[in-house]
């Protein structure tokens, strides 16, 4: 792909929908000259392999009908992230009326060049996902100068009103509203850059980095199968397999979406976010998995498992080396800690590329392939629980199991209450362990938080609290670990003062860590538990 075009916008979710309406006619944004609008209705079905090659490459290869025209678009995901403007490559070409996705020989050479780098001609593509989207465009002009008249026209607006759906022949299941201001040809980039600033501060909207496709995977993958549009997440009626799968889809997505930032960027919250959806698809399975039979599951489990380790070895050298890095920016704490630097930062090179290894492998491919068909097919795997002839039903609804799942997990959080009460200090492996029984216990809240109401999240507030907190303090023992290396092998000075350092935020930690806890489990958030899961 020799020099691709790229458009550049910045992205708005609009939370007012009243306000689309007034944008479609207002005659000034932020003191620019709004031309009249043109009203555009298009379908967007986007396409990607079994196995989700295009998006986790950070590619998205999208088929418009616009009218009488068909157009075919490849573009590139963002990778960086936190900028006001959104720039992304895009190869966009007319095809033919009747053109088909199975034919794409046929499809323009620039067009078919970009995606047989990416996919294999002979490679199929189904749907992933389908779009409608009525578009009001509205040039934007700069402000008039004087007498003089608005000059010409820098940027374009789009408010878009969008439906998603799985296919082009599948009911609509939820829907959205976009505001887009994107930099036309010969724009000022700067401009746009005033204006994006000024849409945020004076509209009900929310900055958005993410696309249409992205989003519409994000809305599809929360929406359980075969229900109507609009029924997003857990209810309290689901079967605890079906809510499973739903779980398991919603983090099987996250990875897809966090997967092209893993291999591309350099944002190390990419490996972040993909390890947490590991996390919760293994808690998931681990809390819920019971529910189905385990030889359906079995080779889900050994995939997560795999993944798990692989992105775990990254994460941890991406906050060691983050926490060296803080610290050398110190002066009062200035250290030779160089060399250390550049070994963590060399196995880390060497940890991602057993990562990049294990993401292009037949395996992890096959595994992706084999756990998105398991999360979209219902009733699959699913353990027989129908009670015999006069014998009482097995619970299995998320109302009947999750309320008594959720005290299990608060029990074994508030045991560790009888450690706390002696004057003998928590191990740090103890500590480890009661960082773990609070994992399982916030995983197990946010999966229902739905259901829950308002009360629950100030106690998930007060869990994230002490569980950061001894998130801190294991990264700390980690940090402590890896730098002390070889025991044979005496510490530079400079080590050993970053040593004791990491022995004197683990012991403030663990004093922190007690008054959090004991806060968490205090009869004012026993009370808040029992009222939110009687609402389940």
């Amino acid at each position: 792909m020799r020099h691709p075009p790229q458009e550049v916008e910045a992205k708005f979710l609009l939370t007012d929908v009243a306000v689309a309406g007034q944008l479609a006619t207002a005659p000034t944004l932020a003191a620019n000259s709004l031309a009249g609008g043109v009203t555009v209705d298009t379908a967007d079905t986007y396409y990607d392999t079994a196995d989700f090659r295009l998006l986790r490459q950070g590619w998205g290869l999208r088929i418009r009908r616009q009218q009488d025209r068909l157009l075919a678009t490849l573009k590139a995901q963002r990778l960086e992230r936190g900028a006001a403007l959104y720039a992304r490559t895009e190869i966009e070409e007319t095809l033919s009326p009747d053109a088909t996705i199975t034919a794409r020989a046929d499809w323009p050479v620039a067009l078919t060049a970009a995606l047989d780098e990416l996919v294999k001609p002979e490679t199929p593509l189904t749907p992933i996902c389908h779009i409608q989207q009525r578009r009001v465009k509205r040039l934007v002009h700069p402000p008039a100068d004087g007498d003089a008249a608005d000059g010409a026209p820098f940027s374009e607006l789009s408010i878009d009103a969008v439906s998603v759906a799985t296919d082009d022949s599948g009911p609509v299941l939820a829907r959205f509203h976009e505001l887009e201001v994107e930099l036309l040809d010969g724009g000022d980039e700067a401009e746009l850059v005033t204006l994006a600033a000024a849409i945020a501060a004076t509209l009900p909207v929310t900055p958005s980095q993410t696309s249409k496709l992205e989003r519409a995977l994000q809305l599809l993958a929360s929406h359980p199968l075969a229900k109507p549009e609009n029924w997003q997440g857990i209810h309290p009626e689901m079967h605890m397999a079906e809510a499973c799968r739903l779980i398991w889809r919603e983090q099987l997505t996250v990875m897809l979406l966090n997967e092209a930032g893993v291999r591309h960027g350099d944002d190390p919250e990419y490996v972040h976010d993909m390890r947490v959806a590991i996390r919760r698809a293994r808690a998931a399975a681990k809390l819920y998995g019971d529910y189905f039979r385990p030889k359906t599951i079995r080779r889900i489990r050994k995939g997560l498992q795999r993944t798990a380790r692989a992105l775990g070895a990254v994460r941890d050298l991406d906050v060691a080396i983050l926490r060296l890095e803080r610290f050398e920016r110190q002066p009062s704490r200035s250290a030779d800690l160089r060399a250390t630097l550049t070994q963590w930062r060399t196995q880390r090179s060497a940890a991602h590329a057993q990562l990049q290894a294990w993401l292009s492998s037949r395996r992890y491919e096959r595994f992706l392939a084999d756990w998105n068909a398991f999360c979209t097919t219902p009733g699959a795997g699913v353990r027989d629980f129908a009670p015999d002839s006069g014998q009482a039903p097995t619970p299995i609804q998320v109302r009947h199991v999750m309320p008594s799942t959720i005290l299990n997990r608060f029990e074994e959080v508030r045991a560790f209450e009888m450690l706390f009460e002696t004057d003998e200090a928590l191990s740090t492996e103890m500590l480890h362990q009661l960082r773990i029984a609070c994992k399982y216990l916030r995983y197990n809240l946010e999966f229902v938080r739905s259901l829950l109401g308002t009360r629950a999240d100030a106690l998930i507030e007060d869990l994230r609290r002490l569980q950061d907190d001894l998130g801190d303090l294991n990264d700390a023992v980690v940090s402590k670990r890896m730098l002390a290396g070889d025991p044979q092998a005496p510490l530079e000075p400079g080590q050993m003062r970053y040593l004791r350092v990491q022995e004197k935020t683990i012991d403030k930690l663990r004093r922190k860590a007690g008054a959090d806890f004991a806060h968490f489990v205090a009869p004012t958030n026993r009370q808040r538990l029992a009222l939110a899961i009687a609402r389940i």
